[in-house]
Order: C-alpha cells, then structure tokens, then sequence
C-alpha cells in the first residue's frame, strides 16, 4: 500500500490490496478499489454527479467500484452514481489524465480512456474500447467491445462494436488493430469483425 500523505480518504473507502493513491487526490464515499489499483495525484473519485435537476439526482448512496488493476492517471474525476447502483471501471482499463467519468457511467475491462475525455451520463462502453483524446459522449450511449472513437469526436446512441467512430458517428472502418490487440479468442475475434463488416457497406 502506498497512500500519499496529503490524500483524502473517507471511511467508507475499500481499498484492495497493493493500492497506490497519489499526493491531493480525495476518495469520497462509498468507493471500492480493487488490488493493484494505481490512482495518481489530483484524482477526485466520487464528486457528486453533475446533474443540475434535483429529481435525477437520487440519494446518491450507490458505489463507485474500480476493478483490480485499474490505472487512473492525474486530474481523473469519476462520479458517485445516482439513479442506478454503480459507476463502474473494469478491471484492467487505463484512464489517462484529465479523463471524466460522470455518474452511472459503466467501462468494461481493458478500457482505455484518453486524455481530456468526457464519458457523459448513463455512458456505456465495453470490453477492449478506446476513446480517444478529448472524445465527447451523450448521456446514455452504448459503447460495443472493440471499437474506436477518434480524438475530438462527439458520439451518441448506440455504436457498434469492432467498428471505428469519429464525429457524428460517423464510422471510418473496422478497428481491426484493436481487435487483433484484444484479450479474445479468434474465434470471439472473428464474430466481433463479421459483425462489423454488416455497418461498412
């Protein structure tokens, strides 16, 4: 365990095993970490939702649960859910600096989440995915496994997995260096690239 001196941590935090929290980082509320967590400086993980309607802010009291081997880079803020029970990080998925996670948000595992990327509300992205650099979601989008969104893009509704994404939705092909990346089988892989080719022509 190694635990900055100048972190916050409330009670109700559970930390796993082999957890590292940087220096003015603040862990509020009903957070679950799992082992080999590496949370860096100036993270907050369980802000209060933005949500400026008071009725969709619920009582708040779900949890924030980070998965075993999670790394979550500097200035990261993820939300405390709302409506639902949880915001979620899979396990194994990268969150590099400046990246937000808003409330009720659920990442699979291997995500990669890329600088000063924005997960609106409700935002739903699945095993393997990659947003890239200041990627923007709407509240309540569905993210496939495999698939690619492009620096700078704002993406909404449901996106399909093995596919590349940028602005609008619009799609640029098969992510297949993803796919050929990602833990699977080949026989998972090959399903994920035959589903794909049905949204290319």
């Amino acid at each position: 365990m190694n635990i900055h001196k100048t972190a916050v941590l409330d009670k109700s935090v559970y930390l796993g095993k082999n957890v590292e929290i940087g220096a003015f980082s603040q862990i509020l509320g009903n957070v679950q970490i799992g082992d080999n967590v590496k949370i860096k400086s100036n993270c907050v993980i369980g802000a209060e939702a933005d949500q400026p309607r008071v009725d969709r802010l619920g009582g708040q009291n779900g949890s924030i649960v980070i998965q075993d081997g999670c790394v979550i880079k500097d200035s990261v803020i993820i939300s405390k859910p709302t409506l639902t029970e949880v915001t979620k990080i899979g396990s194994n998925s990268y969150l590099m600096s400046g990246a937000y996670i808003a409330h009720d948000s659920i990442l699979g595992k291997n995500v990669i989440i890329s600088h000063g990327a924005r997960l609106s509300g409700y935002t739903t992205v699945d095993d393997f995915s990659n947003i890239g650099a200041n990627a923007t979601t709407h509240q309540k989008t569905t993210i496939g496994m495999c698939v690619m969104v492009g620096a700078n893009s704002f993406v909404k509704g449901e996106l399909n997995s093995g596919l590349i994404y940028v602005e609008k939705n619009k799609i640029l092909g098969i992510n297949k260096i993803g796919i050929e990346n990602a833990k699977l089988s080949d026989k998972e892989k090959q399903r994920i690239i035959d589903i794909a080719n049905k949204y290319i022509n």
